[in-house]
């Protein structure tokens, strides 16, 4: 009997059993299918592209999350709900898009926040 110790998603896979006698002969053949589930964990948000944010840019916020069965995301901007999906996309922001920005990973057995991450939009100086 084979014995698995802190069991992770990574040991989720097909596994066969079976005894096979000195000339070859199999007395039986076992299959398991184990699929190990968790609820979300290291839930992280990045922001697409770098630097200073500038009124008018497009900018992507991608929340990343370990969890089986897959999550449902949500996105929240100081506490309110905005929207939906693994990637909130802005396009055209504006200085009103500044602010505090978090995802929620949920999915059947449980859910989690990320980290808020901070997007400063800065105003479009023209000369």
């Amino acid at each position: 009997m084979g014995t698995i110790s802190h069991v992770t998603q990574q040991h989720s896979a097909e596994y066969w059993c079976g005894v096979q006698s000195d000339q070859g002969q199999k007395s039986f053949i076992t299959r398991v299918l184990i699929n190990v589930t968790n609820p979300p964990r290291n839930i992280s948000v990045s922001i697409n592209g770098s630097g200073e944010i500038v009124e008018g840019d497009s900018v992507t916020l991608i929340c990343s999350s370990d969890s089986n069965p897959p999550a449902e995301i949500s996105w929240f901007k100081g506490g309110m709900f905005v929207g939906s999906g693994i990637i909130y996309s802005i396009s055209k922001i504006s200085s009103d898009h500044s602010g505090e920005y978090k995802c929620k990973s949920r999915n059947e057995h449980g859910e989690k926040y990320s980290d808020a991450v901070t997007l400063n939009v800065m105003c479009e100086y023209q000369a």
